[in-house]
């Protein structure tokens, strides 16, 4: 990475636009300007700058949408005409800065702010309802085969393993409603007072950080447990079949993320359709090798 360019994993939510927005003027402060907003952030290096940031919901943007749609252009504009300047967005979440200090801040109905916080809380639940009830029922599964067959160590070491994965999953669930309960409440509280809702801070921000780092854990841990278990109870083309989507995800994982983000046109669709079959046929070939390696093991070792 050049020394130019900085990273951080930064994931928030709607409840915390206000944090967020501090956090990227106290890093242009420090000398990095936000270039790219998302889950990663990027900036890049610069003067250190007094500049204000304001990260808003914007009201026209479609949820999870990577393209701009022209009513949010429209919004884009007011807020330039006003003195911000637009630095990109993620999702409903767009990014302005100004240095001018005397600019009013970019102010979006606040009920729309509570009821998009509601339905980012119920995507993140439904996103870990399928991970926590597989680590469940293999935390069950794996129980049971020690309670009632033969105590071994590999069989208690999957039902520990498949437990934490469980306990990991359901603190995320857990402290997600909590805090999407305790902020939406709080929030509810000024709107019907008349009074603006209480800005977040480095404590929110930290906090979500850490349920997001919870859900990474749970989905790595869940994918290991059935890789482990496949692994040691599959047949030669099972594991070949595992072995070559691993070796696979890794070119997918560098390569879908820029593919995603490039906008919609002629160019995108032919670079996705041959992304999709250049995986296809490494997958192929992959298994191929692959299972002529375990299988040629497997005859040595009958």
């Amino acid at each position: 990475m050049s020394k130019d360019i900085k990273k951080e994993f930064l994931p928030f939510w709607f409840s915390e636009l206000d944090a967020v927005s501090r956090r990227f003027e106290k890093r242009a402060a420090e000398g990095w300007m936000l270039k790219k907003l998302d889950t990663t952030c990027v900036y890049e290096r610069c003067r250190p700058q007094n500049v204000r940031f304001c990260v808003a919901l914007c009201p026209t943007a479609e949820a999870g949408a990577n393209e701009i749609n022209e009513r949010s252009r429209e919004f884009i504009s007011f807020c330039e005409e006003a003195g911000w300047k637009f630095v990109g967005h993620v999702g409903q979440s767009y990014a302005f800065r100004t240095s001018d200090m005397s600019i009013p801040d970019i102010e979006t109905d606040d009920r729309e702010r509570v009821i998009a916080v509601r339905k980012a809380g119920r995507e993140y639940r439904m996103l870990l309802t399928l991970p926590i009830g597989i680590c469940a029922l293999n935390a069950v599964s794996q129980l049971i085969q020690v309670i009632t067959g033969p105590r071994d160590v590999l069989r208690i070491a999957l039902m520990i393993f498949h437990t934490l994965a469980f306990l990991v999953a359901l603190a995320g669930f857990l402290a997600n409603r909590k805090m999407e309960n305790d902020w939406c409440d709080k929030a509810l509280e000024c709107i019907n007072a008349g009074e603006p809702i209480p800005p977040s801070g480095e404590k929110e921000l930290k906090a979500r950080r850490g349920i997001a780092v919870l859900g990474i854990v749970t989905v790595a841990l869940l994918a290991l447990g059935l890789y482990a278990v496949a692994m040691i109870k599959g047949d030669a083309p099972t594991r070949a079949v595992l072995l070559a989507m691993t070796v696979t995800a890794v070119p997918a994982a560098i390569l879908i993320p820029p593919l995603s983000r490039m906008k919609r046109s002629a160019k995108k669709t032919v670079l996705t359709v041959l992304l999709i079959v250049g995986l296809l046929l490494l997958f192929v070939l992959l298994f191929a090798v692959f299972g002529s390696v375990l299988h040629a093991f497997e005859e040595i070792a009958a």
